[in-house]
């Protein structure tokens, strides 16, 4: 399957090779997220282990003297893969009330409304930053990168300890 979605964005066989290894292990780690404690738990994996990883990388390579492109495209695309599951990361119960230590905020469930489209922008970000990587434009990557990590840093703010 990564393959087959790495071919389909043009990305490079190594990243199709990275792909497989971090889709594998996701789905062999899948949880059931409507239940409160391993909702907290597949959050903590999907930022610590896949999204904050993915952006590090993302910022960092852009921030060299000579930004690859094709270093962008694994990142970018892992970012496009699991950002559709951040709401379903927070059902109602999945905060500190579980004895589980979370960042996540109240104001995750008491705005929630808003807190889903922050994820729902998301993924549209993610998706263009994957599109402007196709498209090669190093100007326009840094201006999509730009806008991703400002989506990320407002719902940081606003729901993250």
């Amino acid at each position: 399957m990564a393959a087959r979605f790495a071919k389909a964005r043009g990305i490079a066989p190594q990243a199709a090779v990275g792909l497989a290894l971090v889709f594998g292990s996701w789905m062999a780690g899948a949880t059931d997220t409507t239940d409160p404690v391993a909702a907290i738990e597949a959050r903590k994996e999907g930022f610590k282990n896949a999204l904050g990883p993915a952006m590090r990388t993302i910022n960092n390579e852009l921030r060299s003297d000579a930004p690859n492109l094709t270093a962008l495209a694994e990142p970018a695309a892992v970012i496009a893969a699991r950002a559709p599951e951040i709401a379903g990361w927070f059902p109602p119960g999945s905060d500190a009330s579980t004895g589980i230590a979370t960042k996540a905020l109240p104001a995750v469930w008491s705005d929630r409304k808003e807190f889903d489209e922050l994820a729902a922008q998301l993924v549209v970000d993610a998706n263009a930053l994957v599109a402007a990587i196709d498209g090669g434009d190093l100007e326009t990557v840094k201006a999509q990168a730009r806008t991703l990590g400002g989506n990320c840093a407002a719902c940081h703010r606003k729901y993250r300890d």
